[in-house]
């Protein structure tokens, strides 16, 4: 848990410094418009969010939290949803891909159970080094992907 805090803190940090017009190195500056078109996204159903690790999670807030984090260190442009229409799976996060992502034709990737610090982290990682479209999906993360093949993408 140490480590996925430590690595979201530091991508905060960095986000806390451009945005009061601080530099860090290897941060561009970049318009609101364009730190849209150049972050991935995420949508994660609200209802199911945190029902992997019940009550077991130790995080405040739990796995909505880690989520809510990305999106306030800019790794990622976070997005509730009532319902993902994949209740049975739980914690289902649905990866956007970036503007980069979408002219290398990169689709949504979903997930199932993509809960806790060690998925979230590795997920947080894979976005920032650019998500779906520019990186592939990290192997660890493999496994919770949700075959989508021949429905309609996010």
């Amino acid at each position: 848990m140490r480590e996925m805090e430590d690595h979201i803190t530091a991508a905060f940090n960095r986000s806390e410094r451009h945005t009061q017009g601080g530099y860090y190195p290897g941060v561009l500056e970049t318009s609101p418009a364009r730190a849209a078109t150049s972050t991935p996204g995420l949508t994660a159903c609200s209802l199911c969010a945190g029902e992997t690790l019940g009550e077991t999670d130790t995080m405040p807030g739990g796995q909505l939290a880690r989520l809510c984090r990305l999106d306030a260190a800019g790794v990622a442009r976070l997005t509730l949803s009532e319902c993902l229409d994949e209740c049975e799976r739980g914690d289902v996060v649905v990866a956007r891909p970036s503007g980069a992502g979408r002219e290398a034709a990169g689709r949504p990737v979903w997930f199932e159970r993509l809960a806790g610090d060690e998925p979230t982290a590795r997920l947080c990682q894979w976005l920032q080094d650019g998500g779906p479209g520019v990186e592939d999906v990290p192997e660890e993360l493999v496994p919770l992907i949700i075959d989508r093949a021949g429905s309609n993408d996010m």
